[in-house]
């Protein structure tokens, strides 16, 4: 349905206000309709929200795997989303700007951890793997370990007394002391369902809006707090 021309300078017959108001209605009704179609040929259906949507077909896929005894809560200070930093202010020329395509569709096709296979003091010889470490070296102009405080994530240099890091971010540190592993099997089971959203995605049409939210909501999900805040009104009634 195309989207009627309207002057909202000028003033106009309440009919016409009408027939606007309700064409957008059905503009929005029929793209739900075609939203939720499109969910359905993917196996599952329309849940209260996309994010949950997305949930649904991840665990149709096999990819999520619970963690319990508070090994979620733990390994969560080794999370963060991307960095995004101001590296070098100041006015510059000759500047090229570069636009990674479908960064955390690519990430969850990756090997993410699975099954928990236990802790170990020593190394894992196969990833993925997280370490609590302590006398943790970083260097450099860009250190790789970030610091949660109440202002922000800062990337300090120099000797960090205790942090939890994955094993990519354990390898671009200058050595540290470990003082526990976590090892995991590695699962990709998403990348199957990864790529087949990411193909129908690039054939274009009125659904290829439907892939790309379901792939970034499913990468939201996967980085969401337990805690949740809810508003109670009259909570005596």
């Amino acid at each position: 349905l195309p989207k009627l021309d309207f002057d909202h300078t000028k003033k106009h017959r309440p009919e016409k206000y009408y027939k606007y108001c309700i064409r957008d209605c059905e503009i929005v009704f029929k793209a739900l309709q075609k939203f939720e179609s499109t969910i359905n040929e993917l196996g599952v259906s329309m849940k209260m929200t996309v994010g949950s949507t997305a949930m649904a077909l991840a665990r149709n896929a096999g990819g999520v795997y619970p963690l319990h005894g508070g090994l979620d809560r733990k390994l969560s200070r080794a999370y963060y989303g991307g960095r995004v930093e101001d590296i070098l202010k100041g006015d510059h020329e000759n500047c090229f700007f570069y636009d990674i395509n479908s960064a955390y569709p690519w990430a969850m096709c990756q090997a993410i951890p699975g099954p928990f296979k236990g802790v170990s003091k020593r190394e894992p010889k196969e990833k993925p793997w997280f370490v609590r470490a302590t006398n943790v070296k970083v260097s450099g102009r860009h250190p790789p370990i970030p610091i949660r405080m109440k202002e922000g994530l800062y990337y300090p240099q120099g000797m960090l007394p205790e942090v939890i890091m994955s094993d990519v971010e354990a390898e671009q540190t200058n050595g540290y002391s470990p003082l526990m592993y976590y090892k995991f099997q590695p699962n990709r089971a998403l990348t199957e369902l990864v790529e087949s959203l990411y193909k129908k995605r690039l054939e274009g049409g009125a659904s290829s809006l439907v892939y790309k939210i379901l792939l970034n909501s499913m990468y939201g999900k996967f980085a969401e707090k337990p805690e949740k805040e809810a508003m109670v009104i009259n909570p005596s009634d």
